[in-house]
């Protein structure tokens, strides 16, 4: 069992850093997203509204989503100190981010 184990994570190796890359790519996206919206639109992350009322709306999605990419940077490092041991979990975490990102993008590009 364990072997089999090995034998289809080691199948899966590029997986984990392309969802890493996936994940920065949909962070862009986002940022354009929330800034290309309606005006209509109302955003509902209260860490940015809050934000924005101190420097602005841009400025607080740039800040937020800088803050997102710093934090999938950091996650990238621990991964690649695992050698590879957590990728079952790290596949199913960040494939999990990437739907939750994909529903948000697409809900702010259809608003």
């Amino acid at each position: 069992m364990l072997n089999q184990y090995h034998r289809f994570m080691s199948g899966t190796r590029y997986v984990v850093p392309a969802l890493f890359l996936l994940l920065i790519l949909i962070q862009v996206l986002d940022i354009h997203s929330t800034l290309s919206a309606s005006a209509g639109h109302y955003e509902a992350n209260k860490v940015i509204h809050w934000l924005s009322e101190q420097v602005g709306f841009t400025v607080a999605v740039c800040i937020v989503k800088a803050c997102s990419s710093l934090v999938l940077l950091f996650l990238y490092r621990v991964w690649r100190l695992s050698n590879g041991f957590h990728d079952c979990e790290f596949s199913i975490s960040l494939g999990l981010i990437f739907i939750v990102y994909g529903v948000v993008v697409t809900n702010n590009y259809l608003s």
